[in-house]
């Protein structure tokens, strides 16, 4: 399972990392310094799941889409079975709609979040057909007021979830980023199962 975001603080996890790779800076290290591929690598983490880091977001969350691309690419190389991709933009990029069809006709199953918009669109890469989208609820399953509104296939609560951040404390997080992270984690939870029957 490839987690493709912000970097992960690797010392923080029970599970541990098994790959790597820096889509911003191949010889560089892949630290979380924004504190969020590392709650979502928490969240996820399950003792059945082989977790790989993919950074492609900076310390201020912004990612560029050759990046993306390059990512993309390379966990199509590694042959992921599942993509964990807790961000997303309201602009569309064609090279990354591309490489996206090819990931999914390679087998791959790409989780995204739908967004914290706001009530506006929902964010690319979840907007696609091919992408499994995750919104956000609060802890009586209303939907969120901050997350996108349009093509949404789940919902997971979002508000307060407990994670670890970039510095090891544990705190509370909220948005479509940590609901796409539980889907993750109860989707790829199911699909260890089948694979051990």
């Amino acid at each position: 399972m490839a987690i493709l975001d912000s970097g992960i603080n690797e010392e923080f996890l029970e599970s541990g990392i098994v790959d790597e790779f820096n889509a911003i800076d191949p010889t560089s290290p892949t630290i979380d310094e924004m504190s969020h591929g590392t709650p979502i690598a928490n969240i996820i983490e399950n003792s059945e799941i082989d977790l790989i880091d993919v950074k492609v977001l900076n310390k201020d969350g912004k990612g560029k889409a050759d990046d993306l691309v390059k990512a993309l690419e390379w966990c199509i190389e590694q042959k992921v079975d599942i993509i964990n991709i807790s961000f997303g933009y309201q602009t569309e990029n064609l090279a990354v709609k591309t490489v996206i069809g090819k990931a999914v006709a390679n087998g791959i199953l790409i989780i995204a979040a739908a967004g914290n918009t706001f009530g506006f669109s929902v964010d690319y890469p979840a907007k696609y057909d091919e992408v499994i989208s995750i919104t956000a609820t609060d802890k009586e399953l209303r939907r969120l007021s901050s997350t996108g509104k349009g093509k949404i296939d789940f919902a997971f609560v979002g508000e307060d979830v407990v994670a670890i951040d970039k510095d090891g404390y544990y705190r509370k997080f909220t948005g479509t980023s940590f609901a796409t992270a539980k889907a993750t984690k109860y989707i790829s939870s199911l699909m260890a199962a089948q694979k051990n029957r």
